[in-house]
């Protein structure tokens, strides 16, 4: 499907194309090439899987499996051309990366790779066992695509004039014109969101209201009794430790630990409750109306959503251990999460009317990204590059040494050896000849590095 809905797409971009010129023309070849070449890349991380049913029909889990890889690798090479951009690109002398207007979409493009790609591996390792975790897929589709949407378009913010002008040097255009594709297709995130994760996932996962439902279908008194009751006294715990939880900001959930992740820990206790507690709330003050308050079963699944990506990334913590720097970009990544959490929950006290329960605003699960945590994550692109590179280690690596991205890297490596001669330059002009060689080859490779695409007129008209 999404397939043949690109090849439409691209068919209808061409026709206009014949209609206004030959320069038009060479354009859109440039981005089906490369489109092309993109999806190759990307199809390397989800080699090997099957993403078919019995009968070789395509499955929607098996689709959206494969679509959740698909934006991870189109996130590791947005990710890794972001972070060498930012890394190599000088203005005033300064790197990009230093500015502070450039260091939360950096930050962010930082934190949103470590977070999907800690939802990959939680996500796959259910599939790998067999288990079909329906609305587990759907979030993950759901997230995946939305967040690589974010990422592509922090990364555009920033390589300005260069991410438009298309080209072989350009990794970037393409997947910004392919984004949409993921967002529409295999369900519809607009859909997904408002009907699927919360509409489907408040039946399959709840511990009671399913019983119910089955026996009043099967006329069955004494099994809607137990489940009845069992509902309320369900709603009733949950009420009183949500009271509970909120009062101590979670400390009286496990664990008990000053440890630098229980804290999250707690803050997922306390939000699972509440969001239990929530939910049933909803589902008996508005009964059969609520599917049709798509804008409350939409916040609902943003909780359910956050949660579980939440639960991925602390999972991802646990089995890696992170040292100090890597602790700091999962640390952005929770407090994020949360801060989302957060404003779901005030959206929905405030539209749901419950005025008494906004006090949540005074007691937040966490608050927006601090100034000092952007700081700390965006400078490890300096500071400690071997982190960047554990992030993008399963984006494509082209082999040809001539590839932009290379040379990015090649840039990059130079600069950190050659910043402290770079500053002697600008204090004196007294430099020794191996000093003037250096200065050379750096200033050969950096004006390369930063030119975009241009092509001769023949060239032009034979699309390259």
């Amino acid at each position: 499907v999404a397939r043949d809905t690109h090849l439409r797409v691209q068919h209808r971009r061409l026709r206009v194309a014949n209609e206004v010129g030959p320069g038009a023309r060479v354009a859109h070849r440039l981005v089906r090439r490369q489109q092309a070449q993109a999806q190759r890349r990307a199809l390397l991380v989800t080699a090997g899987t099957d993403h078919r049913q019995p009968g070789g029909q395509p499955g929607v889990r098996g689709h959206r499996r494969h679509q959740a890889a698909h934006d991870g690798a189109r996130r590791h090479q947005f990710a890794e051309h972001r972070l060498w951009h930012a890394k190599k690109r000088q203005q005033f002398g300064v790197p990009l990366g230093k500015f502070e207007g450039i260091q939360k979409p950096l930050s962010q493009v930082i934190a949103y790779s470590y977070l999907l790609e800690s939802l990959r591996l939680y996500t796959l390792s259910a599939l790998d066992q067999g288990i079909k975790p329906a609305i587990v897929t759907a979030i993950a589709k759901h997230a995946s695509t939305e967040y690589a949407r974010k990422v592509v378009n922090d990364v555009m913010d920033v390589l300005g004039g260069a991410g438009i002008s298309l080209g072989p040097r350009n990794k970037i255009a393409p997947f910004y014109i392919a984004a949409p594709i993921g967002i529409t297709v295999e369900g519809a995130n607009i859909l997904t969101r408002t009907l699927v994760i919360f509409g489907q996932g408040a039946f399959r996962a709840h511990p009671y209201a399913f019983a119910e439902i089955d026996a009043l279908e099967k006329n069955d008194l004494a099994a809607f009794d137990r489940a009845f009751w069992g509902h309320v006294l369900h709603v009733m715990k949950n009420s009183v430790l949500s009271i509970l939880f909120s009062w101590t900001r979670g400390w009286l959930a496990h664990p008990f630990s000053y440890s630098r992740e229980a804290k999250y820990y707690r803050r997922l206790t306390w939000a699972s409750t509440s969001f239990a507690w929530l939910a049933d709330f909803c589902m008996a003050t508005l009964g059969g109306k609520l599917k049709f308050k798509e804008s409350i079963t939409g916040r609902l699944a943003d909780l359910i959503a956050n949660l579980y990506l939440v639960s991925a990334v602390l999972n991802r913590v646990r089995a890696e251990k992170p040292a100090d720097p890597e602790w700091q970009i999962a640390k952005y990544t929770l407090d994020h999460l949360f801060y989302e959490i957060q404003v779901a929950f005030e959206d929905l006290y405030q539209n749901l009317h419950l005025p008494l329960l906004t006090w949540t605003r005074m007691n937040p699960y966490s608050r927006r990204v601090s100034d000092k945590s952007v700081g700390l994550v965006s400078n490890l692109v300096f500071d400690h590059p071997e982190v960047v590179e554990r992030l993008t280690a399963s984006a494509y690596q082209p082999k040809d040494p001539k590839d932009h991205l290379i040379l990015m890297k090649r840039a990059a490596a130079m600069y950190l050896e050659i910043a402290p001669l770079l500053k002697k330059a600008r204090k004196t002009a007294t430099l020794t000849e191996s000093e003037r060689a250096q200065l050379k080859t750096w200033n050969e490779l950096y004006t390369d590095v930063i030119q975009v695409d241009a092509f001769t007129e023949e060239e032009f008209h034979r699309g390259g």
